[in-house]
């Protein structure tokens, strides 16, 4: 019974916290994206769109980020229930990798839209900073764990982790 009580006051903390920390959030406390992938020699205008395309991003994400933690929170009730129902796990699950599916979906976009208003200089700077794992126009690079992953695997086919698309960007600086 504490367990079927549990699971939902939590989702709906986090989803008061969620709202709270995204209404709190004054404009000049976010940080500029132009700020955080240090791409170079940014004009104004430049600035001024990415910005705007970066906060469009977050007023669009942050739906779906909610649904998503809910999503998550009814999982686990289902999961400690006292006779898990299978398949309406998978049918939570299904659900989740949806929504995870769509957010990816909105990062990978904002980013060809913010790459295709740099000139081709800037936009080396921005994709090398993007293989690195930063996290550029909300787009997250490779977490740590998906390196260190990255990593095992590469070795156990012999190859070097990463060094691959390091030398590719390196070329590409190189040829414009």
């Amino acid at each position: 019974m504490k367990t079927k009580l549990l699971v939902p006051m939590t989702a709906v903390l986090i989803v008061i916290a969620v709202f709270a920390l995204a209404l709190g959030q004054e404009p000049g406390k976010l940080k500029k994206i132009h700020e955080c992938c240090g791409i170079p020699d940014l004009t104004e205008e430049q600035k001024a769109q990415i910005d705007a395309l970066k906060m469009n991003l977050e007023k669009e994400m942050l739906p779906m980020k909610t649904k998503l933690e809910v999503k998550q929170a009814e999982l686990q009730e289902l999961l400690v229930a006292d006779s898990p129902n299978k398949g309406a796990i998978d049918k939570k699950i299904d659900e989740i990798g949806s929504l995870r599916t769509q957010i990816q979906k909105k990062r990978i976009d904002n980013r060809l839209k913010i790459r295709a208003l740099l000139t081709p200089e800037q936009r080396v700077k921005f994709d090398k900073k993007a293989l690195m794992g930063h996290k550029c126009c909300g787009l997250r690079g490779m977490s740590h764990m998906g390196k260190k992953m990255m990593h095992v695997r590469k070795f156990k086919r012999g190859c070097k982790p990463m060094e691959h698309v390091k030398e590719k960007v390196e070329i590409k600086e190189i040829k414009e």
